[in-house]
């Protein structure tokens, strides 16, 4: 006959199980969606990243550019054009909006060639991820750094502990005697 071994583990050692198969999951689902929609990912992060509006310095004034999401953006028939996914506008001296669509673009200098307005706002948005990133950086180095103190004081408290059982196995226990109360 054959015995029928049962694994015996612990609570603890169940849910560490249990996290690490629940992390497990959770990075394959998201390595999945993000392997089939990362252009749609990428371009909400870029639309995230960008400014709202610019302000171009024209020879006969300024006029400032808006960008928004477009609504019709469609990676498959864009042939995966993160570009594509902007649209542009700007607000003539009316008050009236004016779409400049996908490709939109401005005569800066008056001699009738457009400067796509997507180079810009691309550049002041990679100004801002590169903010994005020195900030990121310091907070994740505090973080390590916490985490380095917390760990060395979680160490601490079970060397210490190990110390004391190990004093008791040695020494016996310690009596906790009363001080008595001194009369003045």
């Amino acid at each position: 006959m054959k015995e029928n071994k049962k694994m015996n583990l612990s609570k603890k050692q169940r849910n560490i199980i249990i996290t690490f198969a629940v992390i497990i999951a959770v990075a394959i689902t998201g390595l999945i969606v993000f392997k089939t929609n990362q252009i749609y990912f990428t371009t909400k992060l870029m639309y995230a990243f960008m400014p709202q509006s610019y302000v171009a310095e024209l020879d006969d004034g300024n006029i400032e550019f808006f960008v928004e999401y477009n609504k019709d953006y469609s990676a498959k028939e864009s042939n995966n054009d993160p570009l594509q996914a902007f649209s542009y506008y700007y607000f003539d001296e009316n008050g009236e909006r004016v779409d400049l669509g996908v490709d939109g673009g401005y005569d800066e200098e008056g001699n009738g060639e457009k400067s796509p307005l997507s180079v810009p706002f691309m550049f002041l948005m990679g100004q801002r991820i590169g903010t994005f990133k020195s900030i990121m950086t310091k907070v994740m180095l505090a973080l390590a750094a916490v985490v380095i103190v917390v760990l060395i004081v979680v160490w601490f408290i079970v060397w210490s502990r190990n110390e004391d059982k190990q004093k008791i196995e040695k020494y016996g226990e310690k009596k906790n005697k009363k001080n008595k109360k001194s009369k003045k």
